[in-house]
């Protein structure tokens, strides 16, 4: 099985914005609100168990979410 793909919520032209699955060419849904397009992504990302990014207009990543499996590090027992 491999990797899960991360879904992240962007924004495109004329205030809509995108959740995109992480290697694809086409969004998976188009939204009006940033809240909306988030709110998805981590839907998408929960269910999947991985990560959910949101970037703002210039790219840059201002909120993620992750929904993997917890592992315990070495230091934690």
């Amino acid at each position: 099985m491999g990797k899960p793909r991360n879904f992240t919520a962007k924004p495109i032209f004329g205030g809509i914005w995108i959740v995109i699955a992480e290697g694809s060419q086409h969004a998976r849904s188009f939204h009006t609100t940033k809240l909306e397009a988030w709110y998805e992504a981590k839907r998408l990302a929960r269910g999947a168990n991985c990560e959910a990014i949101l970037k703002d207009k210039n790219g840059d990543i201002v909120a993620n979410n992750y929904y993997g499996h917890n592992f315990m590090l070495m230091g934690d027992r």
